[in-house]
């Protein structure tokens, strides 16, 4: 199958792997489903490279729990899910309100959406993540908001996707409290990241 995007060709198919239910690998299915299409302030990425963390393993096994405790918003983890959130790709459309400047940027992708402010996103009512609350990496596509797009902290595609977890995450677990829960860990990361991606002098305090 030929799944090279191209825009003109409207709907063309693409490979993702998806979550099917709580239980062991046999609950991954390999799917051909369409390539998403942008909204209006979204872009599409192509990926690149994704990698395996193991919270969209623990998600699937129902280590988290399952039904409503499954996810970050109250419904819970809705199946059939694409899992995977550390995410870098080329971006190769974009929606009707982005900069058309975009399209061809190699980006890594930040891993959650929320209306909470800045150090506190973790605790809004409305965190959802991608791969759980959003289809995530583990396909050839993905689309996500073009202002959570920051271009790539290192030249390699797969590095990078790792970046955040092997390395800023060690910020965010030295910044909570003994005891501290995974996600407000993960709420301070997400601070501390922003302010990588967005100052590149600061790459080598914390890529050691």
């Amino acid at each position: 199958m030929d799944n090279k995007y191209d825009s003109r060709k409207g709907d063309i198919f693409m490979k993702a792997v998806q979550v099917t239910g709580y239980g062991d690998v046999d609950k991954l299915k390999i799917v051909d489903i369409p390539i998403p299409e942008p909204k209006e302030k979204e872009v599409l990425v192509k990926v690149k490279a994704c990698a395996i963390n193991n919270t969209e393993i623990w998600m699937r096994e129902g280590a988290y729990g399952t039904g409503s405790k499954s996810g970050w918003r109250p419904e819970g983890v809705q199946f059939p899910r694409i899992p995977g959130s550390d995410i870098t790709g080329e971006i190769v459309k974009v929606g009707a309100q982005v900069d058309e400047a975009m399209v061809g940027k190699s980006v890594v992708l930040f891993p959650f959406t929320s209306s909470g402010e800045e150090g506190s996103e973790h605790i809004s009512e409305d965190m959802s993540f991608i791969g759980s609350e959003y289809d995530g990496g583990y396909a050839e596509y993905v689309v996500w908001p073009a202002d959570l797009c920051f271009d790539m902290p290192l030249a390699d595609y797969s590095e990078s996707a790792v970046f955040f977890c092997k390395r800023v995450n060690r910020l965010a677990y030295g910044t909570t409290t003994a005891g501290s829960t995974w996600r407000n860990g993960y709420g301070n990361g997400g601070k501390w990241w922003r302010r990588i991606l967005k100052c590149t002098d600061c790459l080598s305090s914390v890529w050691c």
